[in-house]
């Protein structure tokens, strides 16, 4: 119940208990947010790429390019959050961001690299005089 002071004032404790009670009710909801979260794989020195929602004004989001970087991770602050090395790139952005914001960097190790062993004697180069005439190139 609220309280009324002598001199017509609503008391302190009411906004006091307000205030506790909102304090509450966010570290609650950030509470709920973490244990919903899978453990993140993410270490320090990993690449990951970060989710940034906010696009230029005149442009359409969903054509916008969300996910920036890729950014290493400078350090794990806690079990959710991390700091990111953004010093020396164009991105103004505050280095501590949340899990759920980041996905680390897919490698492809089994892809096969093309690699030219070939002279530069034994390679063919390409005419376009020879070409016949009805074709598209």
């Amino acid at each position: 119940m609220i309280e009324i002071q002598e001199d017509g004032d609503i008391g302190c404790k009411a906004r006091e208990q307000v205030n506790q009670r909102l304090r509450e009710a966010i570290a609650d909801r950030a509470d709920m947010h973490n244990d919903l979260v899978r453990p993140h794989p993410v270490e320090s020195g990993s690449r990951v790429w970060l989710y940034l929602d906010r696009v230029r004004e005149g442009y359409a989001k969903k054509l916008a390019h969300l996910w920036h970087g890729p950014f290493r991770v400078a350090e794990k602050i806690g079990e959710y959050t991390v700091r990111l090395k953004v010093a020396g790139s164009t991105y103004s952005i505050f280095p501590v961001v949340h899990v759920s914001n980041i996905k680390l960097v897919k490698i492809f190790p089994d892809r096969p690299v093309a690699r030219l062993d070939e002279s530069e004697a034994d390679r063919v180069d390409f005419d376009e005089a020879l070409l016949p005439e009805d074709s598209w190139i």
